[in-house]
């Protein structure tokens, strides 16, 4: 757009805060590595979402909103890690 009144948008930073919460197992324990590496591409492709690995070994994804965490999950089940996974009820961060 030429006019002033026009905000160029590659200059608007949005700032998302990820606030739902999931812990992520596979069905099958074998695939495990495959798992972390699948939330590893998962962050790598999504910088709005939080992958985490407790210190009790609990995978973590953390993303922006409910439908953002679907498909947060189902790229890491069809795309990155390829495996089958149980996936916890979803936590809300309220602050």
């Amino acid at each position: 757009c030429s006019s002033r009144v026009c905000v160029p948008l590659s200059f608007m930073a949005l700032q998302v805060m990820p606030i739902v919460r999931v812990a992520v197992e596979p069905d099958n324990p074998q695939h495990h590595g495959e798992l972390v590496r699948g939330l590893e591409l998962l962050n790598q492709a999504d910088p709005s979402v939080e992958t985490r690995v407790q210190e009790t070994g609990e995978l973590i994804i953390v993303a922006s909103g409910e439908m953002h965490l679907e498909r947060c999950i189902k790229d890491l089940q069809e795309l990155f890690a390829r495996v089958a996974i149980r996936v916890s009820p979803p936590l809300v961060q309220f602050k």
